[in-house]
């Protein structure tokens, strides 16, 4: 399931903030400012087809065909193709991956992690946003899932170092729980996953 990537997004010139204060970026949004934005988006890849779920859930196809959640079945564009670790990152991959995602209404965790990436970052400039990345871990059976607003210079093994501005963004997380409450950001303590991942995760490309 894991694409060994991750793509970062960092500001330039932001100010320190105050201590025991949530970061902001330069341009004064916040890292739920940043993510909320584009809500839709983000919905939209929760409501995807897992096409591995049945590996994390064994009734997931059940679920899924009770919900109506399907793949379109469509093939154009050829297969997806992500970085290889120490590759530089191209904003065009993200797009491209969002574009196969979307129109084929399914993907896998480091599919529709890339594919969330470009959501949060597309027309954006790097100087007026919080930080943006894409981390992949060994924990989960391997996972890939998108981290806005870690702080500069936390611990990216402790992510209780990443500061109360730090948000998880994972649609494939929803996406999997097909017919719950679509969620798909999480702070450092409601993130499913936040006991599993310390000392698992990779930094593999970043991208400004």
């Amino acid at each position: 399931m894991a694409v060994f990537l991750i793509a970062e997004l960092t500001g330039h010139g932001a100010v320190a903030p105050a201590a025991g204060a949530a970061p902001v970026a330069a341009g004064g949004r916040n890292s739920d400012q940043f993510i909320d934005r584009v809500d839709a988006e983000l919905r939209q890849l929760c409501r995807v087809y897992i096409t591995n779920g049945v590996k994390y859930s064994s009734n997931y196809a059940h679920r899924a065909r009770n919900h109506n959640v399907q793949p379109s079945g469509s093939q154009q564009g050829g297969g997806l193709q992500s970085p290889l670790p120490g590759s530089r990152w191209f904003a065009h991959s993200l797009k491209n991956i969002n574009k196969l995602v979307t129109t084929r209404n399914e993907g896998v965790c480091s599919t529709i992690g890339p594919a969330a990436a470009h959501a949060l970052t597309d027309r954006q400039f790097a100087g007026n946003s919080p930080r943006v990345e894409i981390i992949s871990t060994s924990a989960i059976q391997g996972h890939v899932f998108v981290v806005v607003g870690r702080a500069e210079g936390s611990n990216l093994q402790d992510p209780s170092t990443w500061g109360n501005d730090a948000r998880f963004v994972d649609p494939w997380h929803s996406a999997l729980n097909v017919g719950s409450d679509v969620q798909y950001k999480y702070n450092i303590r409601n993130y499913p996953y936040t006991h599993k991942i310390p000392n698992t995760l990779t930094h593999v490309t970043e991208w400004q």
